[in-house]
């Protein structure tokens, strides 16, 4: 039996294709939404999410900038 050949596929490519997602400076958070889901709705860093944040506790306006 002969072995089918992967293909690779070049992850810039896939990257350039991307649509842009026009990122607010401010974003209200909805009901059981966390900072993981926000970074990847907006293709962000979650780290750099929750230095600009800290703990977000109390409040549903968040910094994405």
């Amino acid at each position: 039996m002969k072995k089918k050949k992967e293909e690779i596929i070049e992850d810039a490519k896939v990257e350039e294709n991307a649509p842009k997602i026009d990122v607010p400076e401010y974003y209200t958070l909805r009901i059981g939404e966390t900072l993981k889901d926000v970074a990847n709705k907006f293709g962000l860093n979650e780290e750099e999410l929750t230095k600009l944040n800290g703990e977000v506790i109390g409040t549903n306006q968040i910094r994405l900038k």
